[in-house]
């Protein structure tokens, strides 16, 4: 292991040890290489003395070796120490997943599962080890990737992991700002954070800088004007408590602990460097909730699953409320680290079409599958409201419309009370923040992507409604999100909409015996010119009636397909009643059959 990674990887965990870790909480330190040795035994951290003295326990020397079975049987053994049983205990095994060794993890794998203990990986490298990530599945555990070349995704895995998970969001610690930048030498970098008003506690502006034991300069710009630095000596427009900067001149971090709550609004940073040499700075800001009478906004993220094979596509989602309330209208945007060392964005969608799965509950989502090559995949979310404007949706029923059941016999039942979905009032805007949450990984195990691999997505938003009850004639509005090329992502080629006249269930069970709908039936829209995904569709269409009075039931399906004639699923079936004569007792009432009757009749008698 060269010396760069393992200054790193000291940095790294330092952070975890000093900010991370809380009050109460109990550490200890595993160093495996051709064996496992107890650096540390189960401290628990009650002021920074103790901190410090895990700090001065951490490896300084690397080695060639790895035996990741060793530590985990010493991690183990630690636990125990004190004479409790280790189940309940987390182990986070910070590797490159490699192990040359034995006893190798599948050969401990058995042991660890029965002690009942919750295993955790972070890999900083892209090296597959099977073994451990099934381990860390069985365990109930999360495995983290980030590049090395951009610590601040392995930053936020240890920040993720050491987060409460007991629900209680008042004691949970938020990332409001994270940024990895370059400054050059004798140069000055700017930097902004915005402080909402549901955190402010405990708020902590750390950074950290790439090499040399001599520290970067900081001044810290508070929203009124005045100015916390690393150089104690500035005399004017000085912040009270000046200075609160905490320099680790060995592990190459700076801190500022705010004391109290910090104030509401945009704070600056300007980082400096007065020595010849470039560094490489990550800034992160952390906060609590300001006060147990406001409701904190919360971001929870995840991915639908881990691994991840040819022709699969993986969706990444995020949950944004505060308190029961949805946040509807945030920008939310997936960064997606990739092991070649790039990285890619995605924007997610809380709009009602796949992967989403209903409209403004807060949940926004979407597929990616831009595999660069097989191997680890980190990602990271970043909910904001830069250039958008947020708001609360009003507590309601999350309960979906529910327009029908399937029976035991596989018929489509209708529900005679089901509408068009009514979207509920806004409560109230929602001010500006940001949050970012950074997720486990995936692997991607399939084979290098090449050609077009993928379908459009699943339309999952069809929606349908007589555009007249008085004028059969004027046809029907179907209205729905498109998908795109790859899943939700571009445009696809065509799309392949269907019906059923008083026969919901075969739109279910036999899409392509189904009557079709060509142009020839189509009023407004174009079935061959699919818009871009994401965008609304709308098409006015009128079927063949020949034959039916009164009122039917008529419903629909639709698919769409790429240019290389990849299919999606059925959509949802999108029922409705079609008023053929007006609804009895109305001025209209009329035999709209009759007519269609005499107009074939005039047509026939015209060719006679």
């Amino acid at each position: 292991m060269e010396g760069t990674r393992l200054e790193q990887m000291r940095q790294t965990v330092s952070i975890f040890i000093s900010q991370s870790v809380a009050v109460g909480d109990q550490v200890g330190i595993v160093e495996f290489n051709t064996k496992a040795y107890k650096l540390a035994s189960l401290t628990t951290i009650q002021d920074d003395s103790d901190r410090t003295n895990l700090l001065n326990k951490l490896p300084t020397k690397a080695h060639d070796s790895t035996c990741i079975g060793c530590g985990l049987e010493m991690a183990i053994t630690v636990l125990k120490e004190q004479g409790v049983s280790a189940a309940g205990g987390n182990i986070i095994v910070f590797t490159d997943g490699e192990e040359n060794q034995k006893p190798m993890v599948k050969d401990v794998a058995d042991e660890v599962v029965q002690k009942l203990v919750v295993v955790d990986a972070i890999y900083y490298t892209t090296s597959g080890n099977a073994d451990l990530e099934q381990l860390v599945e069985d365990t109930n555990g999360v495995w983290f990737y980030g590049d090395m070349a951009d610590i601040t995704q392995i930053l936020g895995a240890f920040q993720s992991l050491a987060s409460p998970n007991d629900g209680d969001v008042f004691t949970e610690t938020f990332k409001v700002h994270s940024s990895s930048f370059s400054v050059d030498k004798y140069s000055t970098y700017t930097g902004s954070v915005t402080i909402d008003s549901t955190v402010g506690n405990q708020t902590l502006f750390s950074f950290t800088w790439s090499q040399y034991n001599i520290a970067i300069n900081v001044e810290l710009e508070h929203p009124s004007g005045c100015t916390y630095s690393t150089k104690p000596s500035i005399t004017t427009n000085s912040c009270p408590g000046h200075p609160l900067a905490e320099i680790n001149a060995e592990f190459e971090f700076v801190e500022f602990p705010l004391p109290g709550t910090a104030t509401v609004g945009l704070w600056k940073y300007y980082v400096s460097t007065s020595s010849a040499y470039s560094q490489v700075v990550t800034a992160t800001v952390t906060s609590a909730a300001s006060s147990k009478q406001i409701q904190p906004i919360v971001v929870s993220s995840g991915l639908d699953q881990t691994d991840v094979g040819t022709g699969q596509a993986i969706v990444v989602y995020a949950q944004v409320s505060q308190g029961f309330s949805p946040v509807l209208g945030a920008q939310v945007f997936a960064s997606i680290g990739t092991p070649d060392g790039g990285e890619t964005s995605i924007e997610l969608y809380d709009a009602g079409a796949a992967p989403d799965v209903r409209l403004n509950d807060g949940v926004y989502s979407r597929y990616f599958t831009g595999y660069t090559s097989p191997g680890r995949y980190s990602v990271e979310v970043t909910v904001s409201s830069t250039d958008s404007n947020p708001y609360l949706q009003s507590p309601g029923s999350r309960a979906a419309l529910n327009v029908g059941t399937v029976n035991s016999q596989g018929n489509v039942v209708l529900n005679p009370n089901a509408g068009k979905y009514v979207s509920r009032a806004p409560s109230g805007g929602v001010e500006n923040f940001t949050r970012i949450v950074t997720n486990g990984g995936f692997s991607y195990t399939g084979k290098p992507i090449s050609g077009d691999k993928f379908p459009p997505s699943r339309i999952l938003d069809l929606f349908v409604e007589q555009n007249d009850v008085y004028s059969w004639s004027d046809g029907l509005t179907l209205s729905f999100t498109a998908p795109g090329s790859d899943y939700d992502d571009g445009k696809a080629s065509k799309y392949d909409l269907r019906y059923t006249i008083n026969n919901v269930s075969k739109l279910l069970d036999n899409f392509d015996s189904c009557l079709p709908i060509n142009e020839t039936f189509v009023k407004s829209g174009n079935l061959t010119a699919p818009s871009v995904a994401g965008s609304k569709e709308n098409f006015v269409v009128l079927p063949l009636l020949f034959g039916h009075a009164d009122k039917i039931t008529i419903a629909f399906a639709i698919r769409a397909f790429d240019q290389s004639n990849n299919v999606a699923d059925p959509s949802n079936v999108a029922p409705t009643t079609f008023f053929v004569d007006p609804p009895p007792g109305s001025a209209h009432a009329f035999k709209a059959s009759w007519i269609v009757s005499l107009t074939t009749f005039l047509l026939l008698s015209f060719i006679m």
